[in-house]
């Protein structure tokens, strides 16, 4: 008899697959990343197909095989729909989503990423007028998770990100990255970001380019 598990997990992406297959992406709680055949999930009245849309948080039951891991049946416990009513917190999300893929490899569990993962997506969901921002908050603590908290103690203006691309950055820049490591979605929210975004977001993203 197969070897089956169960594990709870939200769905990074899908792809078709011959054979009216799916692989699917999927980070879970239990166990991290997984990568998931689903059989049969493109066919018309397949009862898994929209439980295994990307965003959505779902309940799995997954078979064990030698080479690869099956997925037994998949049902959404939180499909953030308002999310997906709007075109641009699609955009964004599918943004954070990308970059996570790029980022996040093997199976290996940590629940602090899997609830920054769902913090992510809980705020984009019911927080409006703050997408980007919202963004970076994910993308830089999800760097930082990762071991690659840039140096914001030693007082230097000009910055080196792992050993190389200098970029002189401002204080009021270095007082929201030290926000950004230190509080939670909830309380960085109620922040007005406009003076520092542009500049935070190209900190930011020099982070992400170097990180690829």
């Amino acid at each position: 008899m197969d070897e089956t598990f169960s594990a709870r997990g939200i769905i990074i992406k899908r792809r078709p697959i011959k054979n009216n297959d799916l692989t699917v992406t999927v980070y879970t709680l239990e166990r991290g990343r997984l990568e998931l055949l689903a059989r049969g999930a493109q066919k018309f009245k397949a009862k898994s197909t929209a439980h295994l849309e990307p965003f959505n948080l779902v309940s799995l039951m997954i078979i064990r095989g030698k080479s690869q891991n099956y997925l037994g049946s998949a049902i959404a416990i939180d499909c953030f729909a308002d999310l997906k009513s709007d075109f641009n917190k699609i955009k964004v999300a599918g943004a954070g989503l990308n970059l996570f893929e790029k980022l996040i490899k093997g199976e290996e569990a940590d629940p602090e990423i899997f609830a920054l993962l769902m913090n992510f997506l809980d705020n984009l969901n019911k927080t409006k007028g703050k997408d980007d921002f919202i963004y970076l908050i994910f993308a830089f603590k999800l760097i930082c998770l990762l071991g690659y908290t840039p140096d914001l103690e030693s007082g230097m203006r000009d910055r080196v990100l792992r050993g190389e691309c200098p970029l002189t950055i401002s204080d009021n820049c270095i007082k929201m990255l030290k926000l950004m490591i230190r509080d939670d979605f909830l309380t960085l929210l109620k922040i007005d970001p406009e003076s520092v975004f542009p500049e935070t977001e190209r900190f930011v993203n020099l982070l992400i380019k170097n990180l690829y």
